[in-house]
């Protein structure tokens, strides 16, 4: 038996070859194909570029304090309405996880969560430019029931500075390995109109809600509130994906000098005090923005820093 060839799809693969072939021998379509190479080579140049701009880090402001461990030591004591908890206070602790008002990330976990990121940490924080960290916890004196959900709350400002390309720990991702349940994602907006400029307008938050369970059995609300910032610019994103999208755009772009900072929230109460409405919670949290970020954004560079930073090393 003779084995039959079918030679109709060889012949339809020559036929397209020589028809794209004569397309791009055509006189009418030579410059558009030239037009694409180029264009092809720039973008591929452009990527490289960026790719190998080298970035470095950002002078923090000098009322920042940074111990070895590169937790912010200097955070206010008093926000308004609200106070760093102190003795008397039934949530003061001193313990391995806490140094009194201030909450404690251990060591192992700091290459973790990006605040280690590179051989020289060491003489960029004596420098004042290394990554940072602070988490405090403050008591609204303005509310006298102290079984109030809203009575205290958790602040917590994360630092990164001379990266590229990274937006390390969210809340959602790490409420999630933590065994929370009902995640969900959404946005608020808060303002702080005594903020300085650029802070001092509508401010669109990351709203996350969840489900805890208590240890002794049983589950209660939970919500946590954080805003995403570049070089003094505050991200103001419809979703989470869109903000650390952003982020991560403007730390492989052409900047040198770059930082980003995570300023995240959560009201601090315990067992069922955590019973609310989102509604009651965001009224709440409103009024810490109000309170809180005026001071906060002190402690971060301005743009005029940062210009003033790339020039002097120019000039150098």
């Amino acid at each position: 038996m003779t084995a039959s060839v079918d030679t109709s799809s060889a012949s339809k693969g020559a036929a397209g070859r020589r028809k794209i072939s004569a397309i791009v021998r055509s006189p009418d379509n030579i410059h558009f194909v030239l037009a694409f190479i180029v264009l092809l080579i720039v973008g591929m140049f452009i990527h490289a570029y960026f790719a190998w701009v080298v970035k470095k880090p950002v002078e923090w402001p000098e009322r920042v304090k940074v111990n070895e461990l590169y937790r912010n030591i200097s955070l206010p004591d008093s926000l308004g309405p609200f106070v760093a908890i102190g003795e008397d206070d039934p949530l003061y602790r001193e313990t391995k996880d806490q140094d009194g008002a201030d909450l404690i990330i251990q060591e192992d976990s700091l290459g973790t969560l990006g605040m280690r990121t590179i051989h020289d940490d060491e003489k960029r924080r004596a420098q004042r430019r290394s990554n940072w960290y602070g988490i405090r916890l403050y008591r609204d004196t303005s509310e006298k029931d102290e079984f109030n959900t809203f009575r205290y709350w958790q602040l917590e400002i994360y630092y990164y500075t001379g990266l590229r390309g990274q937006v390390p720990h969210v809340p959602n991702i790490c409420l999630y390995a933590g065994g929370a349940t009902s995640i969900k994602q959404d946005g608020v907006v808060f303002r702080a109109p005594d903020a300085r400029e650029p802070w001092n307008g509508d401010l669109r938050f990351q709203r996350v809600r969840y489900t805890a369970r208590l240890e002794g059995g049983g589950e209660v609300p939970g919500v946590t509130y954080y805003l995403l910032g570049f070089n003094d610019e505050p991200v103001n994103a419809e979703t989470s994906s869109r903000a650390r999208f952003i982020v991560r755009y403007r730390l492989s772009s052409r900047e040198v000098y770059n930082y980003f900072v995570k300023i995240q929230f959560s009201p601090f109460g315990e067992g069922e005090r955590r019973r609310f409405d989102i509604q009651q919670a965001d009224q709440a949290a409103q009024k810490f923005v109000k309170s809180f970020l005026p001071e906060i954004v002190e402690y971060l560079p301005t743009k005029d820093d940062i210009k003033n930073q790339a020039k002097q090393a120019e000039e150098n």
